[in-house]
């Protein structure tokens, strides 16, 4: 069951005995919240950290506040209830009036050090010591990141390949079932054969990317995240810290000098996506900001079953790919030449299981000089081998072959085309594709 909807499942404890006050100012992490009680209705504000005011209107139901916050450019929903001593509070996005709670974000708000809990009627004599408000059979997140603004939304689009788009664009993806906002003053777009949505700045430095996945699970993506993220240029970002959130988790990343953030949040039909900036240490709160503002946007349906995934899966299903390459340069007169030869072979058989191998020979030959060196042998038995699970997903209109390792060491996405020739391509390369002589 979604964590984020279970607590308004759970029926609060003692709303016909004694009811605490919402009246009052609660705190978290530089964040403000004040909030007032006059009877059933609760009013107030959320001053955030970077100064801008949300307006609160909400009832008491079932002794939970709900209702809506409001900011200059957002309407979302907001309900706010007592546990473990602080103040648990939800906000999430409305998709026709209705709230939508998988794409919300639960914080934990504590009561400012001056204030404390008074009853809910001045009048009513203090209340006996109380049994405690039965857990939620889910934890609750680790360190609740803080509010951020919404991202402003100026039109949709869907998403494909070799496009541009601009902020403020919702990116609707069929293909994972994900779609997501472009923040302020950011465009981007899918390069060819890419898995990722990459997206610059002509005014702020950075990187952003935003992960969409088809299928997956939080292991999976914790196993693809959770680790050093290349940037180039020699920039390696190495994990600093990991923190499970309501719906997903977040990763900071260092390397000195730069800085990296990546949110990821799940969908209820196996789907997920993943916010990820990096840049220049010293931008490091914009880059949190912008992660956690896009993963917010995120919203989750079901994946569609392109018939490019489909084409793709009938085409490789039981066959064998291969890749051969060699090298041979001679000398000088003297009869001495160096050769080299690699062999890759990947067999992807009907019953979803692969076996891939590789391996390598290198040979010298001094001619003159007497001396001979071969090295190598056969096929996978000097290389290396693997095994596990292969599918086809699709991702902004293109075909991807994704293996997943019986190892447990992540998962491999790969994309696939054909040139003019109809030859198979491997991210860009030629490999032949025949019958597997290994799958059974």
């Amino acid at each position: 069951m979604n964590r984020l909807i279970l607590p308004f499942l759970i029926l609060t404890f003692l709303s016909a005995v004694y009811a605490q006050s919402f009246n009052g100012s609660y705190e978290l992490q530089g964040n403000k919240l004040n909030l007032n009680q006059s009877g059933q209705a609760v009013t107030g504000t959320l001053q955030t950290t970077d100064g801008e005011i949300f307006k609160i209107t909400s009832e008491i139901t079932d002794g939970e506040a709900l209702g809506s916050i409001e900011g200059t450019e957002s309407l979302e929903f907001f309900g706010a209830y007592f546990e473990g001593g602080g103040l648990s509070v939800i906000i999430a996005p409305m998709v026709l009036g209705i709230p939508d709670l998988q794409s919300g974000q639960l914080f934990q708000f504590q009561r400012a050090a001056a204030q404390s809990p008074a009853p809910a009627k001045a009048a009513a004599p203090a209340a006996p010591s109380s049994p405690a408000k039965p857990a939620a059979t889910t934890e609750a997140p680790s360190t609740p990141p803080p509010p951020v603004k919404p991202l402003k939304e100026s039109g949709s689009a869907q998403l494909s390949a070799s496009q541009r788009y601009q902020a403020g664009t919702r990116v609707k993806d069929p293909d994972s079932g994900v779609s997501f906002v472009i923040p302020q003053d950011w465009f981007g777009g899918v390069p060819a054969n890419s898995e990722g949505f990459v997206m610059g700045s002509n005014t702020i430095a950075g990187v952003g990317l935003v992960y969409l996945r088809q299928q997956t699970t939080t292991e999976q993506a914790e196993a693809l995240l959770n680790t050093a993220q290349d940037l180039g240029d020699g920039v390696m970002l190495q994990p600093t810290n990991f923190s499970r959130t309501g719906n997903g988790f977040e990763i900071d990343y260092s390397s000195g000098t730069y800085f990296g953030k990546v949110v990821a949040r799940f969908g209820n039909s196996g789907n997920g996506a993943a916010a990820f900036w990096a840049g220049p240490v010293n931008e490091k709160e914009r880059y949190e900001k912008l992660a956690r503002q896009v993963a917010g946007s995120f919203r989750f349906g079901k994946p569609t079953i392109s018939s490019k995934v489909v084409e793709w899966q009938n085409w490789l299903r039981g066959c064998m790919l291969r890749q051969l390459s060699s090298s041979y340069s001679s000398g000088y007169g003297d009869g001495s030449y160096t050769g080299s030869s690699s062999s890759t072979t990947l067999h992807l058989c009907s019953n979803g299981r692969y076996s891939y191998s590789s391996s390598s020979s290198f040979s010298v030959d001094a001619g003159d000089a007497g001396f001979g060196y071969s090295g190598g042998g056969a096929f996978g038995s000097n290389g290396n081998s693997d095994s596990g699970t292969w599918s086809i997903e699709g991702r902004a209109g293109n075909a991807f072959l994704v293996l997943t390792s019986d190892q447990g060491d992540g998962v491999g996405t790969y994309s696939l085309s054909t040139n003019s020739e109809n030859h198979t391509l491997v991210n860009g390369e030629r490999y032949f594709r025949v019958d597997s002589d290994w799958c059974n």
